[in-house]
């Protein structure tokens, strides 16, 4: 009987006495104008004990002890931590605006930190920059949008731009070879579909030197796009453009050069154009097949007329784009799905210049457990180029030949006029041969980050990019034409193909514990530390036929090989490796006073064993966030004043 009541009786004690030993809190969470903040967290500590604020901005909440503290977060204001005691009644909290610019996340080297916690000369651009532009290629978003940061374009020809990227000028006589790291891989910006980019991170001083061997150009971060959690959401992007050819080089006409030959021939004592020339000139008269007017150019016939050749050889072109994105997720995953197409045709009217891009790509990011997410990253990407084969040739001969040279003979054949000139809309048509280049390249990467222990996470990172090149030229044999039909010369005797392929494999792998501490309340400490291992294995060949028996079918076996000279072909093949140890210290107290100190040493496979392993290339990053300071505090038309100093080295 003594047992059945003894049960009970304790049972009811320690629900009294815990409910005795609760503390309730009151209180008030306010703006700094005093305005009440409805639905802000209280939260008690790290436990899961929390409440939200009513439409007045108070809350109540019970704890404990003698003495907890209490965790206050609202979007748009700045969290703060309140210790309170048991005896404290009616306590009012008062929450500062949070500046969204100074609070925003920015990619740097190995990790992530706040923009208004930056120590190195960072700029960063998002996902409006692309995609409020009518572009094709994620370099040409760059031009004007980053200080410090230049973009040239060297070429016109679709799929050919040859963009150049400098940070800060160049660095070499070798000129400026900047990293560019897609989501922590290596990769190529002008492969990259603009519409899959979130944002954008230039590293342009020391804050680069944490990749040592490589960073003496500086270095580009970029971050694609994750799903969004939600239902699947679908949307479509498109954009138009026409092309028109601009800073053509002007012309001289007929009359102009006339003038200035004679000028120039009669200054050595020579005869210049008589007036009867001249007034054929400027009459526009036929051409004068007996005879021409220009010394040492007698035997071909005299032209009279003028016109321009870049309005013969260049008109407009046209450019598309389209994209389609798929988005969504749950709690503990989220998915991205996007697919691109790019058209970009030349501006040529005769013959065919035009390149394809097709880009799609998977996103996908999950949760295990609260402490692992995996995230990853798989793209794929073609191109197609296609091309006159005497594209060189005519756009050389475009600025050279004369106003006064027709286009085509009587015959409507492309006119040969001399040894030295070339006609160069036949050079763009086809018969002169085309030029056809295939790419693509399939990237997959993986990204674990594991919380070891509160504060201290390994983050894990493998990725691969496997691409493939193939290329074909084609020179067929064909005749240039004189003036009256007859067959000024053979080219391309006897006619040629060539081929080549080669596929190149890229692994990288990287590995680093990040340790982050709070001191003494105002006091932030974070330590990284990791290594990295890249490898690189190329292949390549090339096969050149001969004397092929048409110029309709350019296959192999249909090429001539019967003479030793006929047999032209090579190949290669190379690998490297690269080694890599990183590591960073930062300290920074009240987000006033920052420093960071950085290190890195690279070993490659490219030199000899003795002589394999960099010098350690180390940065010192120091920041002074005066804007935190109390004199400036009120300043209503300063959102962040910051003094930076850096040093560091870096390779090349």
């Amino acid at each position: 009987m003594k047992k059945r009541l003894l049960l009970p009786l304790i049972f009811t004690v320690l629900f009294f006495t815990d409910g005795y030993s609760q503390n309730v809190i009151t209180g008030l969470v306010q703006s700094k104008d005093s305005l009440p903040v409805a639905g802000a967290t209280v939260a008690l500590g790290n436990s899961k004990v929390k409440t939200s604020t009513n439409n007045n901005g108070r809350f109540q909440l019970s704890f404990p002890g003698e003495r907890a503290v209490l965790e206050i977060s609202s979007v748009g204001y700045t969290s703060r931590s309140v210790t309170v005691a048991k005896n404290e009644t009616d306590v009012i909290i008062t929450l500062l605006p949070k500046d969204s610019q100074l609070s925003e996340v920015v990619v740097i080297g190995y990790g992530t930190r706040q923009k208004g916690e930056l120590t190195g000369a960072v700029s960063k651009i998002d996902s409006k920059t692309f995609e409020s532009r009518p572009i094709t290629n994620t370099q040409n978003a760059l031009q004007g949008a980053l200080a410090g940061v230049t973009v040239t374009r060297g070429s016109g020809q679709p799929g050919r731009e040859n963009y150049a990227l400098q940070i800060r000028g160049t660095s070499s006589i070798n000129g400026s070879k900047v990293l560019v790291l897609i989501d922590g891989i290596p990769g190529d910006l002008n492969e990259l579909n603009p519409n899959d980019i979130a944002d954008l991170t230039v590293l342009k001083d020391a804050s680069a030197s944490i990749y040592g061997a490589r960073a003496a150009d500086g270095v580009v971060l970029v971050t694609t796009k994750k799903g969004k959690k939600g239902n699947p959401s679908l949307s479509y992007s498109t954009n138009f453009a026409r092309k028109t050819p601009q800073f053509l080089k002007t012309m001289a006409n007929t009359l102009h050069m006339a003038e200035m030959y004679d000028e120039g021939m009669k200054n050595i004592g020579q005869p210049g154009v008589s007036q009867a020339v001249f007034d054929k000139i400027k009459a526009n008269a036929e051409p004068d097949v007996a005879s021409g007017w220009i010394k040492y150019l007698e035997a071909f016939p005299g032209f009279y007329q003028s016109h321009n050749w870049n309005d013969d050889v260049y008109g407009k072109g046209n450019q598309q784009m389209h994209n389609l994105t798929m988005s969504g997720g749950g709690d503990n995953n989220n998915y991205l799905f996007s697919a691109g197409y790019e058209k970009n045709e030349g501006t040529f009217k005769v013959g065919v210049n035009k390149s394809d891009r097709y880009n799609l790509r998977l996103n996908y990011d999950f949760k295990f457990f609260d402490r692992l997410s995996i995230e990853t990253r798989t793209s794929f990407v073609t191109e197609q180029i296609l091309e006159p084969g005497g594209l060189s040739t005519a756009l050389y001969m475009a600025t050279k030949i004369g106003s006064y040279v027709p286009v085509y003979n009587p015959q409507g054949q492309y006119y040969k006029y001399q040894g030295g000139f070339r006609n160069p809309l036949q050079y763009l048509d086809a018969q002169t041969g085309t030029s056809k280049s295939n790419s693509s390249s399939f990237a997959t990467n993986i990204k674990a980050t594991l919380e070891i222990i509160d504060n201290l996470k390994l983050v894990a990172q493998f990725g691969a990019t496997l691409s493939n090149r193939d290329g074909s030229v084609t020179r067929p044999t064909f005749n240039e034409y004189n003036w009256n039909g007859s067959i000024f010369g053979r080219v391309n005797v006897p006619n040629t193909a060539s081929y080549s392929n080669s596929k190149n494999l890229y692994k990288n792998a990287t590995a680093y514990l990040d340790y982050t501490k709070t001191l003494f309340t105002r006091s932030q400490i974070s330590i990284t530390a990791g290594a990295s291992h890249e490898e690189n294995d190329l292949q390549g060949q090339s096969i050149t036929g001969y004397n092929f028996l048409s110029n309709e079918l350019f296959t192999l076996n249909l090429a001539d090989r019967t003479k030793p000279e006929y047999a032209n072909f090579s190949g290669n093949i190379s690998d490297w490796a690269l080694q890599s140890y990183f590591g960073r210290i930062s300290y920074a107290y009240d987000k006033k006073y920052i420093i960071d100190v950085t290190a890195r040493t690279d070993g490659s496979s490219k030199f000899a064993k003795t002589k394999r392993w960099s010098s350690v290339f180390p940065a010192v990053l120091v920041a002074w966030n005066l804007s935190q300071e109390k004199f400036l505090q009120g300043v209503d038309f300063l959102s962040q004043l910051k003094l930076r100093a850096s040093w560091g080295k870096s390779g090349n």
